[in-house]
């Protein structure tokens, strides 16, 4: 007889394997086996024969805390355990230890597999303050909400290896925010902060450690199981006890090994509730305080002798009145002001008021909006603007006496001027993130004074030059350069653009007339002035000039106001050296060739990512690395062709973490060539710069947003990678890929401070829509049919982690087999 089978199936794919189930019976007075080993991840499960018995971890009948007691009984017949280090456990059975030896042990072998960066909840901030202030917060880094079903914290007091306490979680935490646990017995002030109350989970000290499992994983442990510290563990200037301990903003996931979460907190003192309620991470998805809506300080001068001066930016776009602020400063790590000033009067939106020390020289005191005896700091002092009794934004760390000063980028807090970088919005409670936010000026800089440039909105026109500097060979002949001017009104303004000096000679190296430039709101941008680079036929060194903007009206902040130019002989042999010798970087990710001038040569990827008329911007690559090719300006008139081998000359410079050669001149060689196929990666860094990569089964997460504006956007995947859709590229403009799909790009890095070391902020450039493919799951399978005609269903591929078949008939398995 044959019989007819129709079989409907479907294969639910992820990129994790099937972890190994290990079963040990649990007989009268024995384990089946008592002896296993494991790999590192799998589950093994007990399973009820016979008896009552209480499971222990520990040897010799003693508990040594590695898991939990559990029960093994008719009522109870099967218990599922994770075990989450390598190494041995040995455990017993309570109640027929001592007449029975019923002793078993499990060798789990491997290696911790690291959590991906950003995709696990982990601690974001410990408060041990007086008496019952005490809270604990943890922060979700994910792109989307987690739900808190099945984690848990535990308590481990005086270093006991058993938990004294333990509390399942329950809600939710909304991606990028916080979930805030506070004593029931706290302050008023903290209680109103929580998202849950709790008395015996954070019934801590200084010297008990805590845990976050999901299930039986454990992710994240503040202090050491086990260890007993005496009243607390030193971290960085102060320790656990009576003091507020927040993450630091670089720390991507939780860690088990406290040798190195130690060095993870920033320590702030005891009850300061500043940043409860939040977490700002650099690199994770991070909610914090609302943008553009009150001030901040957007500048900050220790200069020479009493030239010390604060400016606050209204970046709000509303009058704010300024009665109810204040300026305080923190002497030498005090957690109390030394000094408050008052403010008073009204600030127009995106302008600035200015505080300066009486005793400052003229040109501090004739800018000043008041002036203070209270501006008298070093680089070693706090200063906090408070609103009432909320501090909004802080210069240094409170409570925290760093020494002569706080390092900032390549300066510090003395003798340097500090502006606020353009996209900050807010205020900063956390230095270790304010820190990062400063762009950094020599003593007594002050050109800036009394305007402040931010994404928020600005008061001035803002006129500069497309770049600050450009190379041209000695036979370019005509230039264009390109001028900007933002935020334009009716009114006519002008500048002047000069020649300001080098050592190239004007007639003789190049020929410029200083020119007038008058524009307002209607005029085309960018505006353009000519120059011709002359070729004379001597053999010289590379020679440069500068161009300045000059005579501008108050109304016009000058945002890159000087462009040099260096002429580039043509008779000049520049060194050829492989792509991969020139990207050479140090620890810290820098380009050991910064400013070398060599010739490189390769086949170009992707396509131009400047706007059209507005220079290039391109990776090449010649099988021993890549390198972005990158100018202000059109050079050599070459068009980007993907395929093309080409010869470039020109600078190594570094931009973000980016290796460049800022070109002089590009010769095109052939066209058409063949590209390197791309690897396959499932994350993102260092070695996947400037390499053409792929991912596969990657999506969009459901709730992540789409924009289609301004330069380009970017995308985090469901696996935690950074997509980036350059406004240059056909995707740019087309709606959101909707399921899995595979894709193809380069890969990039834009550092996300900007500064050493760079070791963020890496991206994958789709060079057109064709690098997204659909992702088809490999759904094929076998079978077999024995002589009962029973038959069994296969599925073959072994990267999936799920499986759904249907078998047409009302009946199914999720089943690999």
């Amino acid at each position: 007889m044959l019989k007819r089978i129709s079989l409907l199936f479907s294969l639910l794919m992820t990129c994790t394997l099937h972890a190994t189930i290990h079963n040990i019976g649990v007989a009268e007075i024995v384990f089946e086996p008592d002896n296993i080993e494991i790999a590192l991840g799998d589950t093994v499960r007990f399973q009820w024969i016979a008896g009552t018995h209480a499971i222990v971890s520990g040897e010799n009948g003693v508990e040594d805390g590695a898991f939990e007691t559990f029960p093994i009984n008719e009522s109870s017949p099967e218990f599922d355990l994770i075990l989450s280090l390598p190494g041995e456990y040995h455990y017993f059975c309570a109640f027929n230890f001592e007449t029975n030896n019923m002793v078993g042990l499990i060798t789990v072998t491997g290696e911790v597999e690291p959590v991906e960066p950003c995709s696990e909840l982990f601690f974001s901030e410990y408060i041990e303050g007086l008496s019952n202030n005490k809270a604990l917060e943890i922060y979700n880094p994910t792109e989307a909400a987690v739900d808190l079903s099945g984690y848990v914290l535990k308590r481990f007091s005086n270093g006991a290896t058993a938990a004294g306490a333990t509390e399942e979680l329950s809600g939710t935490i909304e991606a990028g925010s916080v979930f805030v646990i506070v004593s029931g017995s706290a302050d008023s002030s903290l209680l109103a902060l929580a998202d849950y109350e709790n008395n015996t989970i954070t019934s801590f000290n200084g010297d008990d450690a805590i845990v976050l499992q999901r299930g039986n994983q454990i992710i994240d442990i503040f202090g050491r199981i086990g260890e007993d510290p005496g009243d607390a563990w030193m971290v960085g200037n102060g320790s656990t006890e009576e003091a507020t301990l927040v993450r630091k903003p670089n720390v991507t996931q939780g860690q088990l090994d406290w040798d190195i979460g130690v060095t993870e907190w920033d320590v702030f003192p005891q009850d300061y509730f500043l940043n409860v309620g939040f977490h700002s991470n650099l690199v994770c998805n991070s909610v914090g305080q609302e943008t553009c809506v009150d001030l901040f300080i957007s500048e900050y001068m220790e200069g020479t002798g009493s030239n010390k001066a604060v400016e606050l930016f209204n970046a709000s776009g509303e009058t704010i009145d300024l009665a109810g602020y204040f300026l305080e400063v923190y002497n030498n790590g005090s957690t109390t002001p030394s000094f408050v000033q008052d403010l008073g009067g009204t600030l127009a939106p995106y302008e600035t008021f200015l505080i300066v020390n009486e005793d400052a020289d003229d040109f501090l005191l004739d800018a000043a909006d008041i002036v203070s005896s209270v501006i008298t700091y070093s680089g070693d002092d706090a200063i906090a603007l408070k609103k009432e009794n909320t501090i909004l934004d802080v210069v240094g760390s409170i409570g925290s006496d760093p020494g002569a000063f706080w390092i900032v980028g390549e300066g510090s807090t003395e003798d340097h001027t500090l502006i606020r970088k353009f996209e900050v919005g807010v205020g900063q409670t956390n230095w270790s993130v304010g820190e990062t936010q400063w762009d950094v000026y020599p003593i007594d800089y002050t050109d800036n004074i009394g305007v402040h440039s931010s994404f928020c909105g600005s008061t001035l026109i803002q006129v500069g030059f497309s770049g600050m500097e450009l190379n041209f060979p000695e036979s370019q002949g005509t230039v264009e350069l390109q001028i900007f001017a933002q935020n334009a009104t009716d009114v006519i303004e002008k500048v002047d653009i000069v020649l300001q000096g080098g050592t190239a000679e004007n007639g003789s190296d190049f020929d410029f007339t200083p020119i007038t430039l008058e524009f307002d709101n209607t005029t085309p941008m960018p505006m353009i002035i000519e120059l011709e680079i002359l070729n004379d036929e001597s053999e010289e060194e590379v020679e440069s000039f500068t161009l300045a903007i000059q005579n501008a009206s108050e109304s016009i902040q000058l945002t890159n106001g000087e462009l040099t130019i260096n002429i580039i002989d043509d008779d000049i042999e520049l060194p050829l050296f492989s792509i991969g010798e020139m990207t050479a970087t140090n620890a810290s990710g820098v380009a050991t060739n910064l400013e070398t001038m060599c010739e490189l040569r390769g086949v170009v990827y992707g396509v131009n990512l400047r706007p059209e008329g507005d220079g290039i911007q391109f990776m090449m690559n010649d099988g021993t690395g890549g390198i972005v090719v990158f100018s202000f300006q059109s050079v050599s008139g070459y068009e980007v062709m993907e395929g093309d081998s080409i010869h470039v000359l020109g600078t190594i410079s570094q931009f973000r973490g980016l290796i460049q050669i800022e070109p002089f001149q590009i010769d095109l060689i052939s066209s058409n060539n063949a590209l390197n196929e791309p690897t396959l990666v499932t994350t993102l860094d260092e070695s996947t710069e400037l390499e053409l990569v792929r991912m596969e089964c990657v999506s969009v997460p459901s709730d992540s947003d789409w924009p289609n504006v301004g330069g380009g956007f970017n995308i985090t995947l469901d696996n935690g990678q950074v997509m980036r859709i350059d406004s240059e590229v056909d995707i740019f403009g087309t709606e959101k890929p909707q399921g899995a799909f595979n894709l193809v790009g380069i890969g990039w890095q834009n550092d996300i401070d900007g500064t050493a070391p760079f070791s963020d902020g890496y991206q994958i450039l789709p060079r057109y829509i064709e690098d997204l493919t659909l992702a088809v799951p490999d759904a094929s399978f076998t079978w077999e049919m024995d002589d009962d005609l029973t038959i069994s269903f296969t599925a073959n591929n072994t990267n999936a982690d799920s499986y759904s078949w249907n078998f047409g008939d009302g009946n199914g398995s999720e089943s690999t087999n």
